[in-house]
């Protein structure tokens, strides 16, 4: 019999195979289908310019490429040469602007992406997806790489389903800077600065 990964004929009788370009093959409920998922993700080094989450990527994934918005977060403060935890819904997670390369801060496995597609795909779980830029111009710069990043999908979502969502906690570190005028105690002190000035208009 055939195993994963052989090629294998099959005769649907009243089928006309003119109408089916690709397809899968599955056990029924065993490969999903979802407009959203995490990713582990990955830059690839090659790829010199920067990854943003503001844009849209066109996402290469099982037999299907279909634009999807990234949003990219890491581990928080994750220690160089320690095990590396698989994602986790408990856990909390910083919000990244851009897709880091791997170094010393960002090591393998510590930075992730929420992928939200334009449209519903239909792959099985894990499997890789491919973050490129189709639009770049090969013919001005012939060592240029199209390729961007890569990773694994970890977890489908539904990007609809608002309670959903909410179960990924990341957040963005917000700091505040002032100016200490005076120490009235121990425990108490006065700043200045720390506050833009609110100004309230009146209506005549």
């Amino acid at each position: 019999g055939a195993r994963q990964g052989d090629r294998a004929a099959m005769c649907v009788a009243g089928f006309d195979s003119k109408a089916l370009e690709r397809g899968l093959v599955a056990q029924a409920g065993t490969v999903p289908t979802f407009n959203a998922a995490i990713i582990a993700v990955q830059k690839i080094r090659y790829y010199k310019q920067g990854v943003h989450g503001k844009s849209k990527w066109p996402i290469t994934v099982g037999h299907t490429t279909v634009l999807a918005r990234p949003t990219f977060f890491s581990i928080p403060n994750h220690e160089p040469g320690t095990p590396v935890p698989p994602f986790s819904w408990d856990a909390e997670y910083i919000f990244q602007e851009e897709l880091q390369p791997n170094s010393k801060n960002y090591n393998k496995g510590t930075q992730f992406a929420l992928l939200e597609f334009d449209f519903p795909v239909t792959v099985p779980l894990p499997s890789v997806a491919i973050g490129t830029r189709l639009d770049a111009d090969i013919n001005v710069n012939n060592n240029l790489c199209r390729l961007a990043f890569f990773g694994t999908l970890l977890e489908a979502i539904d990007a609809k389903d608002s309670t959903a969502m909410k179960r990924l906690r990341v957040y963005k570190p917000k700091a505040r800077e002032g100016r200490v005028d005076r120490v009235h105690d121990a425990q108490t002190l006065l700043a200045k600065d720390l506050f833009k000035k609110v100004l309230s208009h009146r209506r005549s």
